[in-house]
């Protein structure tokens, strides 16, 4: 194969690569306004901490629910036939 015939090669494997590159930082501005828009996360490790904050009140909520379910069931064991 050629000089040229590689050099063309390499260059369509590099466009190619810019490509996707400019793709996949699109998406990632995308997800990046979105976390700020729907979560007001200015940053990924701020939506990390929120989700870690989030997650914990969600299992002390289910937590809950639980406890009230199998009071319910104690109680009223027939609503919940």
């Amino acid at each position: 194969m050629s000089s040229t015939a590689k050099l063309l090669r390499m260059k369509a494997k590099l466009d190619e690569t810019q490509t996707s590159l400019h793709q996949k930082e699109g998406s990632l501005e995308t997800q990046m306004d979105r976390l700020k828009s729907e979560f007001g996360c200015a940053s990924v490790a701020i939506g990390k901490r929120k989700l870690d904050k989030m997650e914990t009140e969600l299992d002390s909520l289910t937590e809950e629910f639980d406890k009230g379910v199998a009071t319910l069931s104690k109680r009223m064991p027939e609503c919940l036939d």
